[in-house]
């Protein structure tokens, strides 16, 4: 082993008495609160993200049990407005309130706000132009 003279020993007691002085333990100490805080914090966000899943998964079942369920309330009015579009003595006016009123019904069975459809459908939109300009840039190449 090499031997270190008094000099050298004392440079580097020095040396971590200035490291020490700095706030090394009181940032160390910091460190460690955020990493306990920032854990907590995880936590909440997976409680948050859990919570929210098992919501989604509840109204899922909700929308399923109320759409394959012949008797349930919503059913029996949409049938009521099928009946009534379909029935001859009824006038345009009562044919397309009907109209209305079902996809309504529908979109409350389902539990969608009316932005929620137009979400879906400007979506839609969106997707099927996108479809033929595609199809009209694959037509252009071979032209």
């Amino acid at each position: 082993m090499m031997e270190m003279d008094q000099e050298t020993i004392g440079s580097i007691v020095y040396e971590v008495n200035e490291f020490l002085e700095e706030g090394f333990i009181d940032n160390l100490k910091a460190g460690v609160s955020k990493v306990k805080t920032s854990a907590s914090n995880l936590g909440d966000k997976i409680k948050k993200k859990a919570s929210n899943v098992i919501s989604k998964v509840k109204n899922k079942v909700d929308v399923a049990q109320k759409t394959l369920n012949p008797a349930s309330k919503e059913n029996k009015k949409i049938r009521e407005k099928q009946a009534i579009q379909k029935d001859d003595s009824a006038t345009t006016s009562e044919k397309q309130t009907a109209k209305s009123q079902e996809m309504a019904y529908k979109r409350k069975r389902s539990n969608k706000s009316i932005s929620d459809v137009k979400a879906e459908n400007k979506a839609k939109m969106i997707a099927a132009a996108k479809a033929r300009n595609e199809k009209f840039k694959k037509d252009k190449m071979k032209k």
